[in-house]
């Protein structure tokens, strides 16, 4: 690393983060903070040496992203690791050099210095807890195979807010906790009109997710499920400002990371594409373009309902108008 100086003496870290692997994820603790995830197939290959490098990076760069000029230790339970970042490398394995160079160049560009040092496995069971103990099983995504169709309507969607490493369907996107390859964090933290967003959020997000686009006055494709009976049914409809269509039902819909059977609902999960925008004269120009709903004569108009009208379609009336959403 011919960039960087080693002072021989340096002022006290501002950071201290603990990390901890095993085959099945990695762990980081930053003071109360506790952060971790899964490895991908391909990662569990790799020798413990290199996911204890892994782990470490990771937690830099998850914790640091917005962090600079200043001084993070690392405190790990594997000498190997250890040896390699405060040497910036080594000659005795090709993938930990390489790793090592890789890490230090990002701290560089962000002027940070890094110190490893050796703690007892003992005294590191607040991250190795974090790897063993995954919350993570609200987090299916829709399948890469479906997501283009959507991006094929709306090449304009550049932010995906709700996601990780492992599932994100946009290179740019928000996850809950702090993740190493994310550009924010907690999409609820940040004003949702600087985007055309995509999202997918658990289920129980969802009212929370319309309130933010009516605050926000912010526009974008919200996924959700086909749920008449729920409060925020009828406020989707009335924000639509594009044709919205639902996926057909498929053991392949939605995937996990780590857990490979179907959804536990996919038998009777619809899952509806929503075009929203909080811009009034977005929704009052797509209502336009609709038939106005008729109905049999002497009956009492509901002037906003929703009733399914086909074994394969719904039917949904919004101020008077119809909206036809087809399965695709």
């Amino acid at each position: 690393m011919p960039t960087v100086q080693r002072d021989i003496v340096r002022p006290n870290p501002s950071m201290v983060i603990k990390t901890d692997p095993s085959k099945k994820g990695w762990g980081a603790v930053l003071r109360n903070q506790e952060i971790g995830g899964r490895w991908t197939d391909a990662e569990t290959t790799n020798h413990i040496n290199i996911l204890e490098l892994w782990a470490a990076f990771f937690a830099l760069k998850a914790f640091c992203h917005t962090t600079s000029n200043t001084h993070v230790q690392l405190q790990i339970d594997n000498t190997t690791a250890v040896a390699y970042i405060t040497n910036m490398g080594g000659s005795k394995s090709t993938q930990l050099n390489t790793l090592a160079k890789a890490m230090w160049t990002w701290c560089i560009n962000k002027n940070i210095w890094v110190s490893a040092v050796h703690i007892a496995g003992k005294l590191n069971t607040s991250a190795d807890n974090k790897f063993r103990n995954f919350s993570d099983k609200h987090e299916w995504s829709l399948s890469k195979e479906y997501f283009p169709e959507i991006l094929s309507v709306y090449l304009e969607l550049n932010i995906d807010l709700f996601a990780s490493r492992l599932n994100n369907q946009l290179d740019v996107y928000y996850s809950w906790k702090p993740d190493p390859e994310c550009t924010y964090v907690d999409a609820f933290s940040m004003d949702w009109s600087n985007f055309n967003f995509f999202a997918f959020p658990p289920f129980s997000l969802i009212p929370r997710c319309v309130q933010n686009i009516l605050q926000d006055k912010a526009q974008g494709i919200l996924l959700i499920p086909e749920w008449p009976t729920q409060t925020w049914f009828l406020l989707v409809l009335q924000l639509l400002y594009s044709q919205p269509w639902i996926f057909k039902q498929s053991a392949n819909l939605l995937c996990h990371a780590h857990f490979k059977e179907p959804h536990p609902l996919h038998k009777s999960l619809h899952l509806m594409v929503c075009p929203l925008s909080r811009t009034p004269s977005h929704s009052k120009t797509f209502l336009q373009t609709l038939p106005t709903s008729s109905w049999l004569p002497g009956g009492k108009e509901l002037k906003n309902s929703t009733k399914p009208i086909w074994k394969n379609g719904w039917h949904f009336v919004v101020k008077g108008k119809s909206i036809i959403v087809l399965p695709r």
